[in-house]
């Protein structure tokens, strides 16, 4: 009789379970599928500074997120050409919103200021920016962690160099653009201390003949190697021209030789396709920024040319392991390029400090006029 009895409740509490696992996976199944209604498109908007077509952040930017919006059945809504003014960015937002968009990505640095003024009028939206110093309470940073990249990249550069002079051209000095410089400057010395970045600014995203100017400018002061953080393909064309290795940025055009040395390079459908599952399934970014990197495979560098030093593979993937592992590019001992020690032995710069303290450059890097 006890063991009979026994068995009888065993059977009730295995079916007890059961049902309650049941009613638990129904439940996340309902969730999913009130946030994105079946049958429906969820209409995602993007604004771009350029073409959709053209080579560069902005091709790499809107096939992410187109590819990102089939994966998951949204519908994008693109607004092409449009520049870094305050008008401009705020017309291309009223014109997404009036289409019924309920998430806007601005994929360039400078709308964040403007699109922080009006997100507060479209509570319905919510809008993803890679400028990190502005924020609403709708409205939150999405990027890659880039300077991952560019510090990986600088490793190989800094191993390749032959003359320790290694060019780099950028288009305005943000905390952004500051944070890729510094970053690449950190890779090289890693492994050539002797080594000094000569960087300059040309002023603007997408400047054709002043972007040639600066290649040539830097190639004349005997820089062997030139890397770049402009939105085309200006500087690695010039850099063919003349035959001087360069490190690439974004995908490339395949037009080019061995002085291609490696490329960093953004997995955007990755990026995008992680935000928009977190955002439809309810996950919002507001109560923190989507910044992901190399633990979430967003970022990644083109195999090296035969032109880069032999080496520089396992000294790159040593580096890789030790950031994924916790320990991020901006770790221990840091002097800026005025002696004043930014990070110390032990400590790591915060998120905070990356995104928004970034007004300063690494020791050797050398700023070009």
């Amino acid at each position: 009789m006890f063991n009979s009895e026994k068995k009888h409740g065993d059977v009730f509490r295995v079916g007890y379970i059961l049902c309650y696992a049941a009613v638990a996976v129904l439940a996340v199944v309902l969730l999913f599928y009130s946030a994105v209604p079946h049958g429906e498109k969820n209409l995602v908007g993007c604004v771009l500074t350029g073409s959709r077509n053209e080579l560069g952040w902005n091709s790499g930017n809107y096939t992410g997120l187109a590819e990102a919006c089939s994966d998951h059945n949204a519908e994008l809504r693109v607004r092409e050409n449009v520049p870094e003014e305050r008008e401009a960015c705020l017309k291309a937002i009223q014109s997404l919103a009036s289409e019924g968009c309920r998430m806007i990505f601005l994929t360039s640095y400078g709308y964040a200021q403007y699109a922080a003024e009006v997100a507060g009028d479209y509570p319905q939206i919510k809008f993803y920016a890679n400028g990190s110093e502005y924020t609403a309470e709708n409205m939150s940073y999405c990027f890659v962690r880039m300077y991952q990249g560019r510090y990986l990249s600088g490793i190989l550069a800094g191993l390749t160099t032959k003359t320790n002079i290694i060019g780099y051209v950028a288009a305005m000095p943000n905390n952004e653009v500051n944070r890729g410089i510094n970053a690449f400057a950190l890779g090289v010395r890693s492994v050539n201390p002797e080594a000094v970045i000569r960087v300059r600014f040309t002023g603007s995203w997408d400047d054709p003949v002043n972007e040639k100017a600066s290649v040539e400018l830097l190639a004349s002061q005997n820089a062997d190697i030139i890397a770049y953080h402009q939105n085309e393909e200006t500087v690695p064309q010039t850099c063919e021209q003349l035959g001087v290795d360069f490190i690439g940025y974004h995908k490339m055009s395949g037009a080019y030789s061995d002085h291609l040395l490696t490329a960093v390079t953004c997995r955007w459908r990755r990026m995008y396709g992680i935000v928009l599952q977190d955002d439809l399934r309810g996950r919002s970014a507001f109560v923190g920024d989507h910044w992901l990197g190399l633990n979430e495979m967003t970022i990644t560098l083109t195999k090296p040319s035969a032109r880069a030093d032999s080496g520089a593979v396992a000294e790159i993937m040593k580096a890789k392991a030790r950031i994924e592992a916790g320990r991020d590019v901006f770790s221990d001992t840091i002097y800026d390029n005025n002696g004043v020690l930014r990070c110390g032995e032990g400590e790591m710069l915060s998120d905070a400090v990356l995104l928004n303290g970034m007004d300063w450059f690494a020791e050797g890097v050398e700023i070009v006029e």
